[in-house]
């Protein structure tokens, strides 16, 4: 009997381990991490991380983000319930409860915040912040996530803004030495891609009472203000290498095809309103989005003469 115990413990453990992957959205993570390894990147100009971009990598991913991902699906399990996207995760109807799912939101911010102490209270700070704007975008007394633009502005300045100059901070350098702006093609470029989740959730939302911005907007205004997000993202990058001012205007020369293409992916698969098709803007635009980062790594990195 031991022995069928022991046996059938990984079979369950498994399980049960993805359900919690599941609802802290571990597919998503990297949306946090890519933004601050862009300033970790800009503060060292190393593509190889040390340890405190490591560490720093393992807080604002899987334990900032994750308990943001946990906490905003804890104040959704009402609505998740109704939504077909959603109907899978345990929590909905399964072992992992509402209530644990917002003990392991708490725990994952709680060792978010103690593991940031080593990175300096600049980092503190900064991820301090982050939980703070995750608590205003999903708890019931602010849900900034049901007011038309507070969502998008939340994940904006969260993700987009404060991320990098965390990355910054992370790599040890002063953060008022970060190129402030910068941050607009990031925060521009979160934008585009936040903009297309909302659309899939439409009618849930609707049904729940949520005013978000597709919502108010309507799904179609949704899904091609994130296409002028992305326009901006591209149009401030490009303003940035013709001025000098971080990337160079060989660089910009080099990478427009990818701008480009950016661009052309959007407009193809937004046309499709449904899950699959936001799926597919969204990863195509970020392979793409991808590709012009690595360029620009590799160039300025000293990798890749652009001249």
């Amino acid at each position: 009997m031991a022995t069928e115990d022991a046996a059938a413990r990984p079979q369950r453990l498994l399980p049960a381990l993805y359900d919690v992957l599941m609802v802290t959205s571990a597919q998503f993570w990297v949306v946090a991490a890519a933004p601050f390894y862009i300033g970790a990147f800009l503060a060292t100009r190393d593509l190889l991380p040390d340890w405190r971009v490591v560490l720093g990598l393992i807080v604002v991913g899987p334990l900032i983000g994750g308990s943001t991902l946990a906490y905003n699906a804890y104040t959704d399990a009402r609505v998740d319930i109704h939504n077909p996207r959603k109907s899978h995760l345990a929590y909905v109807g399964g072992w992992l409860t509402p209530g644990l799912v917002l003990a392991i939101a708490v725990g994952l911010a709680g060792a978010g915040l103690l593991l940031s102490l080593p990175l300096g209270p600049v980092f503190a700070t900064l991820m301090a912040l982050c939980v703070l704007l995750s608590v205003l975008y999903s708890s019931p007394r602010t849900r900034l996530k049901s007011r038309p633009g507070g969502d998008v502005l939340v994940t904006m300045l969260g993700i987009g803004a404060v991320v990098p100059l965390a990355g910054w901070a992370a790599a040890g350098r002063p953060v008022l030495e970060f190129p402030l702006w910068y941050i607009l093609p990031i925060l521009f470029a979160l934008g585009a891609l936040y903009c297309p989740t909302l659309v899939p959730d439409y009618e849930a939302d609707r049904r729940a009472g949520y005013r978000t911005l597709a919502v108010e907007l309507g799904p179609r205004a949704a899904a091609w203000l994130g296409f002028a997000l992305l326009v901006a993202s591209i149009a401030t990058n490009v303003a940035c290498g013709l001025r000098g001012y971080v990337l160079t205007p060989g660089l910009v020369l080099r990478v427009w095809p990818v701008f480009a293409a950016q661009l052309g992916l959007y407009a193809y698969y937004a046309r499709d309103l449904t899950y699959p098709g936001m799926l597919a803007t969204i990863v195509s635009i970020c392979i793409a989005h991808g590709v012009g980062v690595g360029m620009t790594m590799l160039a300025l990195g000293g990798w890749w003469n652009v001249g």
